[in-house]
């Protein structure tokens, strides 16, 4: 029962998301409109932002959680987000945007782990090398997913999967010539 009631929380919180900008949405408003008591709601989640923090997580496991190749996982997110223009939208006009960027930011660095160890020669970088450039990455993916959102979601998807792909690799490679080259 507890699960299905914290995905009736997560899924109301989703239609809600659709309406108003996340600051403007209340634990009153979740829980009323879920039909649940706010002694159910908090028993989930402590509070508005735990919950945006699961909703986020959530949905970047629905769209991450498969072994698709990195491109295919950047056009599946700018799709998303795309078809959930109102959402974004209504994340990103918040006043809390600094907390949302934040949530954007760590869970894209899941975006990427799995995505390096598939290009081949990653496995002869360092721990050190290999957190830079996650991090790295991570840095420019999220830039050009904000650009991305600030553009109206109107960039052509594969060429912005292109680019980021393209990125990726000429860097990993780039750091992998320099570790061969120092041999």
């Amino acid at each position: 029962m507890a699960t299905f009631t914290r995905k009736a929380i997560l899924e109301t919180f989703d239609s809600l998301l659709k309406e108003y900008p996340f600051d403007k949405i209340t634990v009153s408003m979740v829980y009323r409109r879920c039909g649940i008591s706010h002694n159910t709601f908090y028993y989930h989640f402590e509070d508005i932002y735990g919950l945006l923090e699961a909703w986020l997580e959530e949905k970047f496991r629905e769209l991450f959680s498969n072994s698709k190749p990195y491109r295919e996982k950047i056009r599946d997110l700018l799709l998303s987000c795309i078809e959930n223009k109102e959402t974004i939208n209504h994340l990103f006009e918040c006043l809390s945007r600094g907390l949302i960027e934040l949530y954007f930011y760590r869970e894209s660095e899941h975006l990427f782990e799995p995505s390096l160890f598939s290009i081949p020669g990653t496995e002869e970088l360092t721990k050190e090398q290999f957190k830079t450039i996650l991090q790295f990455s991570s840095d420019v993916f999220f830039g050009r997913l904000i650009r991305f959102i600030w553009s109206g979601m109107t960039d052509d998807v594969e060429e912005v999967s292109s680019e980021l792909e393209h990125f990726l690799t000429t860097y990993v490679n780039a750091i992998l010539q320099q570790n061969n080259s120092g041999k």
